[in-house]
């Protein structure tokens, strides 16, 4: 851990009345609402760019994409109006392009378009998802105001009976995704779509406890205008915090980026007095907000200043990256097995978000392969092409492919280096049987595994969410327990990273929800 930042000599820097650590989206978040309600704020950055895993970088000349984040699908709408946010924004449309092993697909939409088309490509099972449907849709209606406060377990399981069915806080907290899909459907296909929705992001298979849960998050999701659905940012994602950004400077904050904080700076009373930069600069604030992740963010501090329980607890985490992210350049529009508008122009497969999961024991599998250290013999895979459908983000008549494949092997950073190539060719690998020709098409590709997502982002263990989002390290255990209302355990420390609640997503609602605690504190201080 850092030494103790009252001991180190640092040159004087200024003095602000708030810094956020960090320039990621829930950062700028934080960072605007705190500027609106008249704080000076300083934002710093150690990247030389904002926007932390939500940018759109150019890997190859021409070619535009995500890096890491590429859709926006938990974003807030309130928070879009209250901060007067510039965005385009477009729902990914259909929710998902479902692969089949027998050559084709599926386009399921989102809301009530689902049944529909299940009841014509899976007419077994129209009663059984409308059910299921129906299910979770009651606990995503109840469960959508403990988003915007800290909620406790207790409290979560209160919403969830208030609609008088007892059971659901059991099935939505504690039972396996595998459980519901094998007790409503009975197609492999939409078992295993469902599956894959679940453990996105996850290390988690889906007979795993809690994954019910994980698919209940999914339904939460309404950035697209309806539950359950993601959005393109026009221009890409890096648009939605460089409106972010320009929303906080014209509050009056400050944004620095290319510098990295090391150390909390502690006061009078062991409490927040600012921060000390790797150069040795020393920034004053009463109020510090940390975008970090939990263990960095305990990092800034000498361990004697943390309750031995806390750091327990944030040690506890499971950071584990579960996802290798592989972004790639191609020169046309690949085409489905068994047909596809391919040359013909973008279909539903080039629109929506692209699904390999042919089957339940399909997620399994991959999960288990992850577990045992080895790189799965097919991967989960969601991918989309905003190319598809705006232009500008590739050369004409070439577009960019941006794959999450799940599930990533526990690997060191050297290990990574060994295998990343291989990963990278594995995942496409498993995308060749359904799309014929697709590697042909390939420019270039980049891979980040979960030790590139470590090192160039800050995420610790390569976890986009900043850790595992199983029911077990939510609510009043993120990041730790009794500390789950974005207060730390030093005063005037806060944190808002998707460490808190409500966790990881591109949301914007743990930023929000700290500037909250942050102003609600500095009212009641005389």
């Amino acid at each position: 851990m850092a030494g103790s930042a009252t001991q180190q000599a640092g040159r004087a820097a200024g003095r602000h009345d708030a810094i956020v650590v960090g320039a990621g989206h829930n950062g700028l978040v934080c960072a605007a609402y705190l500027a609106r309600a008249g704080l000076d704020v300083v934002v710093l950055e150690r990247a030389s760019h904002i926007g932390g895993a939500c940018v759109t970088g150019e890997p190859w000349p021409g070619y535009r994409v995500g890096t890491v984040a590429d859709t926006v699908a938990w974003l807030d709408r309130s928070i879009v109006s209250e901060l007067g946010l510039r965005l385009r924004l477009r729902a990914v449309e259909p929710a998902a392009y479902l692969l089949l092993p027998d050559a084709g697909g599926v386009a399921v939409p989102a809301g009530p378009g689902a049944a529909a088309v299940v009841a014509e490509r899976f007419p077994r099972d129209a009663a059984g998802f409308e059910e299921m449907h129906a299910l979770f849709a009651a606990a995503a209606t109840r469960l959508r105001p403990t988003l915007d406060f800290p909620a406790t377990r207790r409290q979560v399981r209160r919403a969830l009976r208030a609609g008088g069915q007892r059971d659901l806080p059991a099935l939505m907290l504690e039972a396996s995704i595998a459980q519901l899909c094998e007790r409503y459907l009975t197609s492999p296909a939409l078992q295993g779509l469902c599956a894959a929705a679940a453990v996105s992001g996850s290390a988690a298979g889906p007979r795993t406890p809690g994954t019910a849960f994980l698919y209940l998050r999914r339904m939460l999701a309404d950035a697209g205008g309806t539950a359950g659905t993601r959005a393109f940012v026009h221009g890409g994602i890096g648009s939605f915090t460089e409106a972010l950004a320009a929303t906080a400077r014209g509050h009056g904050a400050s944004i620095r980026t290319g510098v990295e904080v090391t150390q909390l700076r502690l006061g009078p009373g062991r409490r927040a007095g600012g921060v000390v930069t790797l150069e040795g600069d020393e920034i004053e604030a009463p109020v510090v907000v940390s975008n970090a992740t939990p263990a960095r963010t305990a990092a800034l501090v000498p361990d004697d200043a943390w309750p031995p329980e806390f750091l327990e607890d944030v040690a506890l985490l499971p950071t584990a990256g579960s996802c290798i992210k592989v972004n790639c350049a191609l020169a046309g529009l690949p085409r489905v097995a068994g047909g596809g508008a391919g040359a013909d122009g973008p279909g539903p497969e080039h629109t929506g978000v692209l699904t390999l999961a042919p089957s339940l024991e399909h997620v399994e599998a991959s999960a288990r392969a992850a577990a045992d250290g080895e790189l799965p013999d097919a991967f989960v895979i969601e991918a989309v092409m905003q190319s598809a459908t705006e232009e500008g983000l590739a050369p004409p008549g070439h577009h960019v492919l941006s794959i999450r494949a799940q599930h990533a092997p526990r690997l060191g950073a050297e290990a990574w280096d060994r295998r990343r190539d291989r990963a990278g060719e594995a995942v496409l690998a498993s995308l060749e049987p359904y799309l014929p020709g697709l590697r042909d098409l390939v420019v270039d590709v980049e891979v980040l595994t979960p030790a590139d997502l470590e090192a160039r982002f800050g995420l610790t263990g390569g976890a986009c969410d900043h850790a595992e989002m199983l029911p077990d390290w939510m609510f009043d255990r993120r990041p730790a327990r009794g500390w789950n209302r974005h207060r730390l355990p030093i005063a005037g420390l806060y944190a808002c990273g998707a460490g808190t609640h409500p966790g990881g997503g591109v949301s914007g609602l743990p930023g929000r929800n700290a500037a909250r605690a942050v102003l609600a504190d500095l009212v009641a201080t005389p």
